[in-house]
């Protein structure tokens, strides 16, 4: 039973956790999102654009709460979405289990603490 205290407060303070998470993340998210959550790829000295929404920017679109994050990890774009660069995001649900997208919205709040810091414990 997840809720945004408990990733926060438990999963994304356990380095076991976050260490998964970021394993899951670079091996599924880094062609869109980019391995340092830019969303750019350095080519040369320029940086390339990708089609995931940068992480790192403070900007949430579809919601900063952690399980909100979790939810669109797990189902994808709202259908509502008109992509970025072109792209939606997949359906990870289909590929990840819930532990594993658990373990990445783990990792995202480790690498972004800031945006969750008004999360109350429990």
């Amino acid at each position: 039973s997840l809720d945004d205290s408990t990733l926060v407060h438990d999963w994304a303070s356990k380095p076991e956790v976050v260490a998964a998470g970021e394993a899951t993340f670079l091996t599924n998210c880094t062609a869109c999102h980019g391995a340092d959550l830019s969303a750019t790829m350095t080519v040369g000295a320029n940086k390339i654009p990708l089609p995931g929404l940068p992480l790192t920017d403070h900007q949430w679109k579809f919601g900063g709460k952690p399980m909100q994050i979790f939810k669109l990890i797990n189902e994808g774009s709202p259908p509502e979405s008109t992509g970025h660069n072109g792209a939606k995001m997949q359906v990870w649900g289909q590929t990840l289990s819930p532990k594993q997208i658990a373990e990445v919205t783990a990792y995202l709040i480790a690498k972004v603490p800031e945006d969750f810091k008004e999360i109350p414990a429990k």
